[in-house]
């Protein structure tokens, strides 16, 4: 019998970053240009007064066993 192509499995990646608003939407940017399906679950920004801002993202990607 062949693989059922039907079962996905999730891994999710859970990030802490820190940076400029500018270098983090150029991450997201590249994260929905990825060739693979990416999800954002969740991100949590906290802003810093120099513009070092922390940011915690929560992705889930999807592959098939």
């Amino acid at each position: 019998k062949g693989k059922d192509f039907t079962q996905n499995s999730v891994l999710q990646v859970k990030l802490q970053v820190k940076g400029t608003y500018e270098k983090f939407k150029a991450f997201i940017a590249d994260v929905e240009r990825n060739m693979r399906i990416v999800d954002v679950i969740s991100m949590d920004i906290v802003p810093d007064e120099k513009g070092n801002n922390s940011y915690s993202v929560v992705l889930n990607t999807y592959y098939t066993e």
